[in-house]
């Protein structure tokens, strides 16, 4: 009876002490069907204002700072935080696109609809992830060397890659042109064969000292694009319907829709400004001659047919420099130009090439006044032979004499004499014969 009481006292005095001694309690393994209701106050997710670098997938996170509505994160894969919808709180499409630098790593871009001319595209979440895989090892390739990552990055054949932290090949840290392999492999123009490399001692696309501006936008395809600097030499990957390019002048693309821009810094993501235009349109008004048309998302711009007339006259003002042309051609035809054609002080100026002539310089017909409200059509081309002094008149010079036939039929020609031997001036004829002949005249 004795050691019985004992017993139950020794208990009593071991379950006291375990219930001093735990004064929490795990409720993942210690807990049954848990019921807040009566609770003051409960906080089920992790707060703040930067999203933690590292979260596991199905994960929580409360960002204070951003919109009422859009505050709630959701770790969708290994370190990746994707905002969740706002649902019935977004009373308008002001969420739409909105651009949030969710860590020193990563930006996230939520969802939404923009519009390029005619053309309505919807896109999902997308976020941008800066990478810095490890260089697990090199290759000597001559003068040459192969470089492998680990996890693959995204880069492109042509890129500028930043590497940093190579030990045993120091000389390999910089900032470097690139051919790509593979997704995990890339050639740059460094001699590794007098070194030996740390594995996994250094990383590519890091640059503690990268700066610059990167550029977020929509394209006319509907595609998120992020232009970012090649001077920074980061490996930047993308979630999404959604490309990025390295370039040596990052901007917005003319015809895109812009986002936003994000400043670098210590070659991580800094601040960003918003460039989403809500409620702003830019007018386009066709002017004098200029007809447009939307297709596809984009405006095309033509000459006005109606205006720049290719069927019935035009009427140009100012100077029309053609000097530069490698040709320019007039209206031509068979026969005579019409006497319509040159009826009026509206006509004076037209020229007309006679197709269909058999003889040099007859071709060429310009409409002239000839009179008092009388116009026609003048042969512009005064022949090999005549020439127009300053003075007036048509003066015929003295050249080989050709012979005369059916084709020169009513030529004038004028002979020089030598000294003593008077000068002569010569028809080509025919007489009753039919034959032809030049006939002195004086």
């Amino acid at each position: 009876m004795k050691s019985l009481f004992v017993a139950r006292a020794f208990m009593a005095v071991l379950v006291a002490g375990f219930a001093t001694g735990q004064t929490r309690v795990d409720l993942r393994t210690q807990s049954k069907s848990i019921d807040f209701s009566a609770a003051t106050t409960t906080k089920p997710f992790k707060s703040g204002t930067v999203l933690p670098a590292v979260c596991g997938v199905g994960e929580g996170f409360f960002k204070s700072d951003a919109s009422p509505g859009s505050n709630w994160y959701a770790c969708t894969a290994e370190n990746t935080w994707t905002a969740q919808a706002g649902g019935a709180t977004q009373m308008s499409q002001f969420g739409d696109l909105k651009l949030t630098v969710a860590s020193p790593l990563q930006l996230t871009v939520a969802g939404g609809t923009y519009r390029i001319g005619t053309t309505t595209f919807t896109v999902p979440s997308t976020s941008y992830l800066i990478q810095q895989p490890v260089i697990t090892s090199i290759t000597a390739n001559g003068t040459a060397t192969t470089v492998t990552l680990q996890p693959a990055g995204t880069f492109h054949n042509g890129d500028s890659l930043n590497i940093q932290g190579a030990a045993g090949c120091t000389a390999m840290n910089g900032l470097w042109l690139i051919t790509q392999i593979s997704a995990t492999q890339f050639s740059l123009p460094f001699d590794s064969r007098s070194c030996t490399y740390t594995a996994n001692s250094a990383s590519a696309g890091v640059n503690s000292n990268a700066t610059g501006t990167v550029f977020l936008y929509g394209n006319s395809t509907g595609t998120m694009t992020l232009e970012h600097p090649s001077s920074a030499g980061l490996i930047i990957s993308c979630a999404g319907p959604c490309v990025t390019r390295q370039t040596t002048s990052p901007s917005f693309q003319s015809g895109g829709v812009p986002l936003a821009s994000i400043t670098l810094l210590q070659g991580r993501w800094n601040a960003a400004t918003d460039a989403r235009a809500f409620l702003s349109n830019l007018a386009f008004v066709d002017g004098i001659g200029i007809t447009s048309t939307d297709f596809g998302g984009i405006r095309a711009v033509s000459v006005d047919a109606s205006v720049a007339r290719t069927t019935i006259p035009n009427i140009w003002t100012g100077d029309n420099d053609f000097s530069s042309a490698p040709s320019v051609t007039i209206r031509r035809g068979v026969g005579m130009p019409t006497s319509e054609a040159c009826s009026s002080a509206a006509h004076v100026g037209r020229l007309y090439e006679r197709a269909d002539t058999q003889g040099p310089n007859a071709s060429l017909y310009v409409c002239s006044q000839t009179g008092a409200g009388v116009f026609g059509w003048e042969l512009a081309q005064l022949g090999g032979g005549l020439v127009s002094p300053a003075s007036g008149g048509l003066q015929i010079r003295s050249a080989k004499q050709p012979s005369c036939e059916a084709s020169r039929r009513g030529t004038f020609f004028y002979v020089a004499g030598a000294p003593g031997v008077k000068d002569s001036v010569q028809v080509c004829a025919k007489d009753a014969g039919e034959v032809f002949a030049w006939r002195v005249i004086y």
